[in-house]
């Protein structure tokens, strides 16, 4: 059971709306990202024969049944690995529970803070937990509420905190400690790296289409 006042809850559901939120956007990402390349890989491949069959003369179609064989796999695996992340379920229950939040969150003023956090324990029971780089990026969404580089917090956070009142040091403070405890660099250089991924799926069909037109 919660035992904080009003204040504190309703930060932490703020930071659980946020989590959420941006579950939600990753989740939609993917999802989306996936069935684009879904159709585009297939699309690839259709051309790659198209080519190969009125274009021989200027087409490698050694090279093209190669990577005809690999893609097919790829989307073969790509396809299995889609349906069971089952994103649509999964994207509509962070959906409801962004939802539930919200709600909560405007009846926590008027409400018994016993019941409201009673009602805050069901709604995330058993719910999916959110990933570090959803928290992170929660969590540089504040820094840059609270005008904080999330990559210097320390130093930020030791130049204002003799300087703002003890009220608004609190949320400083616990931006501080969450940022201490995902390792933010590693979870930007994940982010990266998720971007570098997926500019490397959209980059390869078209290297492969190119590599079976430039070798002979």
């Amino acid at each position: 059971m919660y035992t904080g006042d009003k204040d504190e809850l309703y930060f932490i559901m703020s930071i659980t709306q946020d989590n959420y939120a941006n579950m939600l956007k990753r989740l939609d990402t993917k999802s989306k990202f996936s069935n684009f390349v879904l159709t585009y890989y297939s699309i690839a491949l259709i051309v790659y024969a198209i080519t190969g069959k009125f274009f021989p003369q200027i087409y490698n179609t050694l090279i093209s049944d190669y990577f005809n064989i690999i893609i097919s796999i790829v989307v073969l695996a790509y396809s299995i690995s889609n349906s069971n992340a089952n994103y649509q379920e999964r994207k509509r229950n962070a959906e409801n529970i962004l939802n539930d939040v919200k709600g909560l969150k405007r009846e926590l003023a008027d409400s018994d803070i016993k019941v409201i956090s009673e009602s805050y324990q069901k709604i995330t029971y058993g719910a999916e937990y959110r990933s570090d780089v959803d928290f992170f990026r929660t969590v540089k969404q504040r820094c840059k509420q609270l005008d904080i580089r999330w990559y210097l917090f320390k130093h930020d956070l030791n130049k204002i905190e003799n300087n703002i009142e003890e009220s608004k040091l609190k949320k400083y403070q616990k931006i501080a400690n969450y940022l201490s405890e995902i390792s933010p660099f590693f979870q930007q250089l994940k982010i990266i790296c998720d971007y570098l991924l997926m500019l490397l799926i959209l980059i390869m069909p078209v290297a492969i289409f190119a590599i079976c037109i430039l070798i002979p």
